[in-house]
């Protein structure tokens, strides 16, 4: 049950010139100082026990798979009003 919930999640997609591109918006509180990449803000290799609540694995994930799958790439800019990741596949890398 949502009390009170104000959320909006928008998902959009679009063609560019040279790609598809998929941005997906919240207007929630924005991530914290230092995690507007996504990720958990260490670096290096992970501890051993990663922590239990929003560890940007997934997104460091998305990321790398983007990358080296097809040359996209994953951006992100979050700011107090909300948050923004978008998503870029290079048209050539799907002509393959």
């Amino acid at each position: 049950e949502c009390r009170g919930c104000n959320g909006v999640l928008a998902i959009e997609s679009c063609e560019t010139g040279d790609a598809w591109v998929v941005r997906v918006r919240d207007n929630g509180a924005g991530l914290p100082a230092g995690r507007a990449d996504g990720t958990d803000g260490r670096k290096g290799p992970r501890a051993a026990k990663p922590p239990s609540k929003g560890a940007g694995i997934g997104l460091d994930n998305v990321r790398t798979r983007l990358a080296l799958e097809c040359a996209g790439a994953l951006s992100i800019s979050s700011t107090s009003e909300g948050t923004t990741v978008a998503l870029s596949i290079p048209k050539k890398a799907v002509a393959r």
